[in-house]
């Protein structure tokens, strides 16, 4: 068994590999500088160089310090103010956009040279006139858009989405505008929808959590490494025992998405979850301009108090090509391997690794190091001046320029995949009464929502309740799609990721501890989306991609988990609720609806109004 450990942690240890950048070195790093903020499993921000050293470095002795963190983010602020400059007003000319920019740079500057004590005449002698000239005064744009990534990444992943993505974020274009567009090509035209893009990088690789499971976490905390390394071949043999207990349930579970599947085509079968969204959908109670349109597929809008609305979809699936059929035969036919081999990738081993992966983005806010000083002690000398900086203090920074310049026109997008959603639903809620206060938050968006229900509607509608409201987007995957998901030539479980979540490792005991990222967890829960959203002062869009074959090498669309990271997440008309034609749906096809859905209820015979087991409201 110490023989078998020894090579397992070898195979770990040797498992990363440096990253090659696309483009031209220099400007890789100083992209890299700008647009990505690294955190380590503990939750410090570490160096950006980590990813071209080869194997898993060790990201404790890689964290910043405060002087490195402060100018981290001073360069960042500057890239995004160079870019207000550049497409925030068109009112100035090209020496005065210039202007703005070399002013920019300057303002960051001594502002994070104040920040770790370094002017001569101190924070007081800092000159920012041109800066409240050109963006207080003539309340230019700030725009910024904070992306976090889901789960099975590593630090790399980062750095090619970046490379493959800031061009057409920062002009407000779909990537397909850049396909073709050669190395300094200037001449693509800038939208309306431009932002200046960070990328949040946090490691939830399967291998690399999986080893911190089972060499480094005991019962949620990290345990010294002579008891931790004496404990590992006992807890892998629990994990290994535990699996094969597991085994008949992993089957059913798989048995059941694969009828649910099947079952799609004709309706019989189908588990009661995907017949009550259904119903619970079906019963809003609509006022509809052509009652031809089939209630079940409409677009519906549900006007709540206020102002606000909540636009609402069920999606079509539509896959008949032979190739398809082909596919769907390949799948049946490894079935009797794939429940074995499935279940057993489905089990205890995949669930720790899976419960590393919610650690480590719980840690980004609430780093490890807060509540456990051995860490300090170990490491201090690595940190050079402290533990670290966690990524808290971007956001906070954020919150102080804000509070600094009231009318500054600071505006952020938070897009979260998978994962990244529980970090963003951490992030609302450390920092809710600075949200609340700000008002910099203008649009939430997830994406494949790996947050349960529950924790998305205990702070998403709370803030949205506020005068500084912002609009919130729920994209999910068609319902089919997300079952029939599958990969390994058949023999790998079938479903999604969140399907695997939802029935292997979270096991939720309640539907609203189920991932909001599912068209049928969505729509099964209605009725407390709804009452938790009423009251809200910004618009919400609960949006489930159509699956239509015919029209998939047309339009990027989703069909599984990993492609949202691919979309152009950064564009509203991706956000947008669209017909089977991936157009705007026209009025007949959207149902204006009244946000309540009626119980079953039978009155008696000469009942002047309806019955309530609510006191005092007849």
């Amino acid at each position: 068994m110490k023989r078998q450990l020894i090579f397992f942690i070898a195979v770990l240890a040797v498992s990363g590999c440096a990253y090659t950048p696309k483009e031209d070195l220099e400007k890789y790093k100083n992209n890299s500088r700008k647009h990505i903020l690294r955190v380590s499993n503990h939750g410090y921000l570490i160096e950006d160089g980590i990813t071209l050293q080869n194997g898993l470095a060790d990201t404790a002795s890689k964290h910043l310090t405060i002087e490195e963190t402060a100018y981290k983010y001073s360069d960042i602020f500057t890239g995004a103010l160079e870019l207000a400059c550049e497409n925030g007003t068109v009112s100035l000319s090209d020496a005065q956009k210039n202007e703005c920019k070399k002013s920019a740079r300057q303002f960051m500057k001594e502002v994070a040279r104040c920040s770790v004590g370094q002017p001569s005449g101190g924070c007081d002698s800092i000159n920012s006139s041109n800066f409240e000239r050109f963006f207080v005064e003539k309340s230019t744009p700030i725009k910024l858009l904070v992306y976090f990534h889901g789960g099975l990444n590593k630090y790399k992943h980062s750095d090619q989405r970046m490379e493959s993505q800031i061009g057409s974020i920062m002009k407000g274009l779909p990537k397909t505008k850049f396909q073709n567009v050669k190395a300094g090509d200037n001449s693509l035209p800038i939208t309306e929808h431009w932002q200046f893009p960070v990328f949040v990088s946090w490691p939830s690789s399967a291998l690399d959590t999986y080893k911190e499971h089972l060499l480094e976490l005991r019962e949620g905390r990290r345990v010294a490494p002579s008891l931790s390394y004496f404990s590992s071949p006992i807890i892998l043999i629990e994990d290994l025992v535990t699996s094969v207990g597991e085994f008949p349930m992993n089957v059913y579970y798989q048995f059941t998405n694969d009828k649910d599947r099947l079952a799609s085509r004709g309706g019989i079968g189908l588990s009661h979850v995907w017949i009550e969204s259904d119903n619970q959908f079906a019963s809003l109670q609509c006022d509809r301009n052509d009652t031809t349109q089939p209630n079940e597929f409409a677009v519906k809008e549900i006007f709540l108090k206020g102002d606000s609305v909540i636009r609402i979809n069920r999606s079509e699936y539509n896959r008949n090509s032979f190739q398809h059929k082909l596919k769907s035969g390949v799948f049946i036919a490894a079935t009797p391997l794939r429940y074995v081999l499935g279940s057993a990738w489905n089990g205890t081993i995949a669930g720790n690794a899976w419960k590393v992966m919610k650690r480590r983005a719980r840690n980004m806010f609430d780093p490890t190091g807060d509540a456990d000083n051995r860490l300090q002690k170990e490491k201090l000398e690595l940190f050079k001046d402290g533990i670290g900086s966690s990524l808290g203090s971007f956001f906070e920074s954020l919150f102080a320029l804000k509070q600094r310049y009231p009318t500054l026109n600071l505006q952020l997008n938070l897009v979260g995949h998978s994962m990244g959603t529980i970090a963003i639903n951490n992030l609302l809620e450390k920092y809710e009464s600075d949200w609340t206060e700000s008002g910099v938050l203008k649009n939430v968006v997830y994406m494949a929502a790996a947050a349960s229900t529950e924790e998305t509607l205990s702070i998403v509608p709370d803030l949205m309740k506020s005068d500084n409201s912002f609009d919130f987007f729920n994209l999910t995957l068609n319902r089919v799609s997300e079952v029939a998901e599958f990969y390994g030539f058949g023999f790998a479980p079938s479903g999604s990721l969140l399907v695997s979540i939802d029935k292997y490792h979270d096991e939720p005991e309640h539907h609203l501890k189920r991932t909001f990222g599912s068209e049928i967890n969505v729509r099964s829960s209605l009725p407390a989306i709804l009452k938790s959203f009423n009251g809200v002062k910004g618009n919400v869009v609960l949006k489930s991609f159509n699956d239509i074959e015919a029209l998939e090498t047309s339009f990027n669309i989703p069909v599984m988990h990993g492609d949202f990271g691919d979309l152009d997440y950064w564009l509203p008309s991706t956000w947008a609720i669209t017909n089977a034609n991936y157009e705007k749906p026209t009025a007949n096809q959207t149902f204006k609806c009244e946000p309540l859905i009626e119980r079953p209820y039978k009155p008696s015979e000469g009942e002047t109004q309806k019955n309530s087991d609510v006191l005092f409201i007849n």
